[in-house]
């Protein structure tokens, strides 16, 4: 429910840098919206989805246990101790809400396959979910009022995430960097029940937490410490904490310190709150790697399977790739590779892995040394081109019989998973086959379950902690 644009004649409301900007404040608009969406004007679709994306990232987080990168965060949670309110998925214990946060969405986030949500470009579930789940099982929160937050938060963080555009960022960022915040933030002030006031203040803090930078390799738990700031930011709000209402707007706030300044579509993105939500705008990943690359990988692979190529039938192939994504050089980069995160990202060496067997293959693309593929890689040049949505891509194949193939897109939605499936690679032997099945009648009647704490309670084992958290 968008409050609609800021209404002339209005006062102007300063911030504490004193810059004077129209009433009500881009925080304040937000806010108005967070506070006021009610579940029962959320289109079904867009509640079904939710849920999808929930039981997605639950089944990532069950496989997360297995990695280091998990272990590492459940053991960095529970230094804190084992006593608190809020469940780490898969173990008995439960901690403190923010650690719990803190240790979910790096488990999420270890297999690589989280969600995106275009065109943002924000991996939102990883910085909405774990904070608002902790959360909701503390406060004792029903399924509904879940599902209306995480609903609210995805709002929030596409309609500042979109118009922006990171080609205009002042340096490179992957956009989670100083978008996410705003999702943790506006889904925990809805579950702690916030005002308008101090939700536009919680989105004040979050603001102020855009943190992460773009040199090397994501430092480990990056994703973390952002869904634990969004967190953060609503606790501070609601303990009295105030924030500059014209954080955003401001001379010296948001849009200016880390953009050129304030989208020219904002205010019309602002408009469509209430009317157009964002979950819709948003995919699951099937393959590590980065979201943007998804287009391009299908087109790839149709051609292949179309047309049965191969490495010895391919003279060569054209990417023509959206020029925003200038800043995203590792998303189309050539080898060498300096790591497996940049060979994971790259779509060059993931299209190479099509040609040579057919599907991309991520066991082989952690094989970026081999010289068949890096030849492969030779055969793929990429062209950034003006005038396309962020998610464009059009391959183009020259076979060595003179035909040339062509394949565009600027969208791919994957085929729903079987949720018991999906949960059942890590989790049954983390929970047991009773459990997920129960979890999963849990999720299908999410939005009629009163208590949040007793969905996870089935993310805890019943008699033990099954997979250490030693190395």
């Amino acid at each position: 429910m968008g409050t609609g644009a800021p209404g002339r004649g209005q006062p102007e409301r300063s911030g504490r840098d004193f810059t004077p900007v129209p009433y009500p404040t881009q925080t304040e608009r937000l806010a108005a919206h967070v506070v006021g969406l009610r579940y029962e004007a959320i289109p079904r679709p867009a509640v079904d989805k939710m849920k999808e994306h929930i039981v997605h990232h639950l089944g990532l987080a069950l496989r997360g246990l297995s990695t280091q990168e998990g272990r590492q965060a459940v053991r960095i949670a529970e230094s804190f101790g084992h006593e608190g309110s809020a469940t780490i998925i898969g173990r008995r214990d439960r901690t403190a809400p923010m650690e719990a946060a803190f240790a979910n969405t790096t488990l999420m986030r270890s297999d690589f396959l989280d969600d995106v949500l275009f065109p943002a470009g924000v991996h939102a579930a990883l910085v909405t979910l774990p904070p608002a789940l902790a959360v909701a099982e503390e406060r004792r929160r029903s399924g509904k009022e879940l599902l209306t937050a995480l609903i609210a938060a995805y709002d929030v963080i596409g309609k500042l995430g979109s118009p922006a555009g990171m080609a205009s960022a002042r340096a490179p960022r992957r956009p989670t960097i100083p978008f996410g915040p705003f999702g943790g933030a506006a889904a925990v002030a809805r579950l702690l029940g916030l005002s308008e006031h101090r939700t536009a203040h919680a989105l004040g803090y979050a603001a102020h937490s855009g943190m992460g930078l773009s040199e090397g390799d994501f430092v480990t738990h990056y994703y973390g410490l952002v869904a634990r700031n969004g967190l953060m930011a609503a606790v501070a709000a609601d303990h009295g904490g105030q924030a500059a209402l014209a954080v955003m707007e401001g001379r010296f706030g948001f849009w200016n310190t880390f953009f050129t300044g304030v989208p020219a579509s904002l205010d019309d993105s602002l408009d469509t709150l209430g009317t157009d939500f964002e979950i819709m705008n948003a995919t699951t990943k099937r393959y590590p790697g980065t979201g943007l690359n998804i287009v391009p990988i299908e087109l790839a692979t149709r051609l292949v399977h179309d047309h049965a190529l191969a490495a010895a039938n391919t003279r060569s192939v054209t990417l023509f790739l959206p020029v925003e994504r200038k800043h995203f050089v590792t998303g189309h980069m050539h080898p060498p590779f300096q790591s497996e995160a940049a060979a994971r990202s790259s779509s060059v060496l993931a299209i190479a892995t099509v040609l040579a067997t057919g599907r991309l293959d991520p066991d082989l693309v952690m094989d970026y040394t081999r010289p068949g593929l890096l030849e492969l890689c030779d055969r793929i040049s990429v062209v950034l081109e003006e005038g396309h949505p962020i998610r464009y891509a059009r391959v183009e194949i020259d076979t060595s019989d003179g035909r040339r193939l062509v394949a565009e897109g600027h969208d791919h939605a994957f085929d729903p998973a079987d949720w018991l499936d999906w949960l059942s690679v890590g989790g049954t032997d983390v929970l047991g086959w009773d459990a997920l099945t129960g979890l999963v009648t849990a999720m299908e009647r999410l939005e009629d379950i009163d208590n949040v704490a007793d969905l996870t309670a089935l993310l805890r084992p019943r008699y033990r902690d099954p997979v250490p958290t030693t190395d």
